[in-house]
Parts: structure tokens; sequence; C-alpha cells
């Protein structure tokens, strides 16, 4: 951290020799590269586990270029870690909005966070915009995030709005022998396990696929 103030420090002094930012980006080179280069970092810690550390990179990334996209998608997934969620979709919103091209984590991660605060419209919004842009995403700083997490997480979204034909959708694209039918009572069977209503089967089924 302390040769990175000190590179900021040294880039200030010659933005006011320069005269103005733009010369200062022509003399040093891009500050997108700079936030580039500590983002990166802050990605390499998050992926060790250590989220307050990547936090302070992609912090520090921030006052290289305070639109780096991808630093405010580091940020979000950081406080999300460190469960302060506001700040993680504050983090993620930012992210969403300044990405040049789709912001599929971002999405996913306020996705995920969405449905843990039971705002199931926009866990459902973020959801299906993230595998409109790529129906196969992988998150690629944790590949335990994928597209199947996308879609248990609609699935337990609409459920949760009581979108249960959209529920049951979701279940069967992770689980094809899935059978289940809500006019046919004989189908409300998971695990071997009988149900008294449609509904009920239909959660059984998708906790069954949380524990896997």
């Amino acid at each position: 951290m302390k040769r990175y103030t000190i590179l900021l420090f040294l880039v200030c002094l010659l933005c006011t020799a320069c005269g103005s930012r733009e010369d200062c980006r022509n003399l040093m080179g891009s500050w997108n590269e700079l936030a580039s280069v500590v983002t990166e970092e802050g990605w390499t810690q998050y992926t060790n586990g250590e989220y307050a550390q990547a936090l302070d990179k992609f912090d520090l990334a921030l006052e290289f270029n305070p639109d780096y996209a991808d630093a405010y998608n580091g940020q979000g997934w950081s406080y999300t870690r460190l469960d302060s969620w506001d700040e993680a979709i504050g983090c993620f919103d930012q992210a969403i909005e300044k990405g040049a091209e789709a912001p599929t984590d971002a999405l996913v991660g306020k996705a995920a966070l969405c449905l843990r605060m039971a705002d199931f419209d926009n866990a459902i919004d973020c959801a299906n915009r993230a595998l409109e842009a790529d129906s196969l995403y992988v998150f690629q700083h944790d590949p335990n995030v994928h597209w199947k997490t996308v879609h248990l997480i609609l699935a337990q979204a609409y459920y949760g709005g009581r979108k249960y034909a959209e529920a049951r959708r979701e279940v069967v694209i992770l689980d094809p022998t899935c059978v289940l039918d809500a006019v046919d009572p004989a189908t409300w069977v998971v695990g071997g396990k009988a149900y008294a209503s449609y509904e009920e089967a239909l959660l059984m089924a998708i906790e069954r696929l949380l524990e896997q």
C-alpha cells in the first residue's frame, strides 16, 4: 500500500507540473492501467480469502480511476463476503452503471444479495440479465459461482414471489428428472417422500438442489 501512496503522490506532482490531467495521462500513461494493476492485486487477495485487504486495493484503484468498473465489482464482492450487504449493493450498482460491457459479475452478485434480502423482483431481474449476457456464466474469481448458481437464485426468487410455474422451470433446468406437476398430486414426491401440496414439494425440490 505504501508504494502506491508514493506513486499517487508523484502522479499528482506531475499533473501539477503538466498543467492538466490529460497532459499527465500522455506523460504517465493511462490512469486506467494503474487502476487495472491494483485491481488485479485486489482480486488475488480476494481469491485468497483476504477480503478486507482486497477491499483496500479496490478502494485504491478507484483513487487512480473513479470510473473503473471492475474495482467497484471487486468492492461489491468483498463487501458481500464481509456481510456488508448495503455497501455491496451500492458498489454493484456502480459497476453495472459504469461497466463498458455486460457487467455480469455485478449482476450475479446483486441478484444473490437481493435474494437474501427478500427483494425477489430485483433478484429475478438481475439474474435474468446476467444469463441473457452469458448463459454459461462462470465467475472467474470463484468457479463455485456459475450459471447453475444463477438458475438456483431464480428458482428461489420465483418461489419467494409465489411464481411457482417459473420456479419449477428453473428447477427442471437444474434437474431434468423433476416431474412435479401442479395438478397431479401423484407427482408431489421428492427424494422418495410424498408431500401434501405442490408448493411444499416444489420447495423441497429447491432445497435438495441447494444441498448439492
